[in-house]
C-alpha cells in the first residue's frame, strides 16, 4: 500500500494489475451524493494530470489504472482523487516493477530414486503476459533482467536446503528414500534491491522406494524359490521310481 500524509489515496497492485483505492468521505450534508474523480500522471512526458474518464464523476471506491501505468523503463506515476471538485488525496510516486505484488509461482514436480525436479512458472499479468516479460522490459540496457527463483526445504528440519538459479528450474539431489520433503519456492527480480519477494508457492514430495537396494533380497528370494522347486521335482522323481520297483516283484509272481 502506498499512499501520502493520512493514506486516503494509493494504489494496490498485484503482478502489475494496478488498482487506485481511496477511503470514502462523508456528506457535508445528509443525503447529498458524494462523487469521486481520478486523475493519473507520469514523469515520462511533460503534462499535467489527465483526466480518467471511467473513474470520473463516479461512486466506487477503486479505479483500474493498470493501463495508464504500464512498468516501462524510469517511468514513475502519481495520481489523485477530487471529490466534488475538492482534493480527497494524492498518492506517493508510484514504480510498478519496484512496488507490485508478485503472486506465486506455479509448480511442475516430479521424482527419481535420488533426485527432486521441480520446474517454475510465473504467473500472468495485465492481458494475458507472463511477468517475465514485463519484468523483463522495464529495465533499460542491453544485458537482460534476471529473475532469481529460491527454492528453500523446510521439512524434514535435517534436510533444510536453499537453492538458487535463473533458470526456474531445480535439480535437487536426496538421499532419503521414501521421506516426504517439504518446501517452497519464491522468485524476485536481480535489479530491484530490497523489494519484497514473491509469494511462495510450497510443495511437498515423497521420494520413491530405490528398487536397486530391493535386488539383491529379490535374487536371494528367487534363489531359494528355485532349489525349494528342485526339491520338490527331486523328491517326486523319486517317489515315483521307488513305487515303481516296488512293483515289479508282485507282477512276476
Amino acid at each position: 500500500r502506498h499512499s501520502t500524509g493520512n493514506g486516503r489515496v494509493y494504489f494496490l497492485s498485484r503482478n502489475f494489475n494496478n488498482i487506485l483505492h481511496w477511503e470514502p468521505v462523508k456528506p457535508a450534508v445528509p443525503g447529498q451524493k458524494v462523487l469521486y474523480s481520478v486523475q493519473y500522471w507520469s514523469d515520462a512526458e511533460e503534462q499535467p494530470y489527465q483526466i480518467k474518464e471511467e473513474c470520473h464523476n463516479i461512486t466506487a471506491l477503486s479505479c483500474d489504472l493498470t493501463a495508464e501505468t504500464p512498468s516501462v523503463p524510469d517511468v514513475h506515476y502519481r495520481a489523485q482523487v477530487t471529490v466534488n471538485g475538492s482534493l480527497h488525496g494524492r498518492t506517493n510516486t508510484f514504480k510498478p516493477i519496484a512496488e507490485t505484488i508478485f503472486g506465486p509461482p506455479t509448480l511442475s514436480t516430479y521424482t527419481t530414486v535420488s533426485s527432486l525436479h521441480v520446474n517454475v512458472t510465473l504467473p500472468l499479468g495485465p492481458n494475458g503476459v507472463s511477468i517475465a516479460d514485463i519484468i523483463t522490459r522495464s529495465k533499460n540496457g542491453p544485458s537482460k533482467t534476471i529473475i532469481v527463483y529460491t527454492l528453500k526445504i523446510t521439512h524434514p528440519k535435517w534436510a533444510a536446503h536453499v537453492n538458487k538459479t535463473s533458470t526456474g528450474r531445480f535439480v535437487i539431489n536426496l538421499k532419503n528414500n521414501e521421506t516426504e520433503y517439504c518446501g517452497y519456492v519464491v522468485y524476485n527480480p536481480f535489479t530491484e534491491w530490497g523489494r519484497l519477494e514473491s509469494e511462495n508457492a510450497s510443495f511437498c514430495v515423497t521420494m520413491p522406494s530405490d528398487l536397486l537396494q530391493l535386488l539383491p533380497w529379490l535374487l536371494v528370494s528367487v534363489a531359494l524359490l528355485a532349489a525349494i522347486v528342485i526339491l520338490l521335482v527331486v523328491c517326486m522323481c523319486n517317489y515315483v521310481k521307488g513305487g515303481k520297483e516296488k512293483s515289479i516283484p508282485q507282477q512276476l509272481v
